[in-house]
């Protein structure tokens, strides 16, 4: 059994929570939340989706209920994996991606608070 890293307790999420990132705002959904990251899910087309994950440096998450919005948090990318692939007349591909926060302070901190559900673990 693989034995748990992260320093922080990770949360589901109260409502829908929603992560914006590269240039053409490309759009996930947050599946948790803790103070020292998140992780989200996103489809991506081509190569070009994920090189513009990548090279961004941060990102901006918004909520539909709560109407908690933050905006530029400095992070950087954990993993990014495909969980699935989606065979159209183009394919694409579900993604999952895990962010860490390079950077927060305690507005930051405050209004993640507010997002959290139950713990995971």
């Amino acid at each position: 059994m693989l034995q748990e890293q992260r320093v922080h307790k990770r949360f589901s999420v109260k409502e829908n929570a929603f992560v914006t990132f590269n240039e053409n705002y490309s759009l996930g959904k947050v599946r948790d939340v803790s103070e020292g990251g998140f992780s989200f899910e996103y489809i991506s087309t081509d190569e070009f989706d994920r090189a513009d994950l990548y090279k961004n440096s941060s990102m901006s998450i918004w909520t539909t209920g709560n109407n908690i919005s933050l905006g530029n948090i400095p992070c950087k990318i954990i993993y990014d994996y495909k969980t699935r692939e989606i065979d159209l007349k183009q394919k694409f591909e579900s993604r999952r991606c895990g962010v860490q926060f390079l950077y927060t302070d305690d507005d930051i901190t405050t209004e993640l608070k507010k997002m959290y559900n139950e713990p995971l673990f």
